[in-house]
């Protein structure tokens, strides 16, 4: 007798969330390590593994349903990120849309990227909690790496809002909507009326950029309580969130947390304040929000290098990444196979940052907007209820340098 090999027979904890290095295809994946029936058959399905007709599952969309589906590539211009948290950005409007057209979202790998060897794409049970997705949001289907459940090539579609976004022409993008720059978003249903006989309809996922809310108020609420509710974190990671905030609150009571991300990708929207030009600018303009050293500033998305994260630490001073309260045997929750980069460990750091005192920030990253919400969501679930109605609890989200977002994105992108 001898062990199986795990390259040829890996169980689930090695397939789906710390895969090893291989050359071929494995014989057989054991799904443990997955918790419930529907997520072991949605990680397979995902991964191309599933092929029985016998499923948990709500069963495949037939053929003849209308479909929406994203684009691989993260960004056909190469001007935005490739992060966790525009891919959920992504994903939020796309389940808005998909909603206002009555179509069937084909739900993405994330990060939405192929173009680094070390940045894995995966399933999107690797970040969220799928029950609770599919519980709020049925109407979805996924598609392995080689499933045709397609009939007929998907057209592509750029909605064009002004950004200077566009893919180049080799992409085969058909480019609708308006090239005027405006920070109120067009009828998205009006602009994909024309293709409404298509089967599938695949987006540039620069549509990331702004939001795409149903008109009706009764829709739109409707649509904002599924998303509050239905995008929450996978259990594991929501597991080393919880572990981590525990640690920093018994070390150091109440603490801020500084997101430290350099994107300008929602530059253009943003009103008032200076413009962000590097990191030194953007840790001065926090220090003089923070407590000045009377709370530990948890330090997220970044900096990336030795020198900056010095420069953060002599102009905040208390600061920490929160890879210093993580305690090791839990690294595998996020972490892969000689690297870190599925983006997971920055929906850990959003979690963590939820709970803050204080949250300063760069309003033009999509990480910012991601914390903001989500402690919008959060203030909303605590909100204490009183004779005159649901009082909402206030949790401080403050861009470093001043700047505003529109009322009218401020309520799209964060209410």
């Amino acid at each position: 007798w001898a062990l199986l090999p795990t390259q040829s027979f890996p169980n689930g904890f090695v397939y789906f969330r710390r895969p090893v290095p291989t050359s071929g295809k494995p014989v057989l994946v054991h799904a443990n390590w997955i918790d419930g029936v529907r997520e072991k058959v949605h990680n397979l399905r995902e991964a191309g593994l599933w092929r029985s007709q016998m499923s948990p599952l709500p069963p495949r969309r037939p053929l003849q349903d209308r479909l929406l589906s994203l684009s691989t590539d993260c960004d056909l211009t190469g001007g935005g990120r490739c992060d966790l948290h525009s891919s959920f950005q992504s994903l939020r409007n796309a389940l808005a849309l998909a909603h206002v057209l009555n179509r069937t979202l084909v739900v993405p790998r994330f990060p939405l990227q192929r173009r680094s060897p070390r940045v894995l794409a995966r399933t999107s049970s690797h970040f969220l909690d799928y029950s609770s997705f599919a519980s709020h949001f049925p109407s979805h289907t996924a598609r392995g790496p080689n499933d045709e459940s397609a009939v007929e090539t998907p057209l592509r579609v750029h909605l064009d809002v002004g950004l200077n976004d566009s893919p180049p022409p080799e992409a085969g993008f058909v480019s609708v909507g308006t090239p005027a720059a405006t920070s109120a978003p067009p009828p998205l249903e009006e602009l994909l009326a024309p293709f409404s006989a298509r089967q599938e309809i695949q987006l540039s996922t620069a549509l990331r950029r702004f939001a795409t809310p149903p008109r009706s108020p009764n829709a739109r609420r409707e649509v904002a309580r599924r998303l509050a509710r239905g995008l929450k974190l996978a259990p594991r990671l929501m597991t080393v969130a919880h572990e981590a905030q525990a640690t920093i609150e018994r070390l150091h009571g109440e603490y801020d947390c500084f997101d430290a991300s350099l994107s300008t990708e929602y530059a253009t929207v943003l009103r008032g304040g200076a413009g962000l030009s590097n990191i030194s600018q953007l840790a001065g303009a926090a220090s003089q929000r923070l407590s000045g050293g009377k709370h530990l500033a948890l330090v997220v998305g970044g900096p990336h290098s030795q020198s900056d994260w010095e420069l953060v630490l002599r102009s905040i001073g208390r600061a920490a990444p929160i890879g210093a309260f993580v305690n090791h045997w839990l690294v595998t929750n996020y972490d892969t196979h000689d690297s870190n980069k599925t983006e997971a460990l920055a929906g850990v750091e959003t979690e963590v940052c939820t709970h803050a005192r204080l949250v300063v920030g760069n309003f033009a990253a999509a990480s910012t907007q991601e914390i903001c919400r989500r402690r919008r969501w959060a203030a909303q679930r605590k909100g204490k209820r009183t004779r005159r109605g649901l009082r909402t609890l206030v949790l401080p989200c403050v861009d470093a340098l001043g700047r505003e977002l529109p009322h009218e994105l401020d309520e799209l992108l964060l209410g």
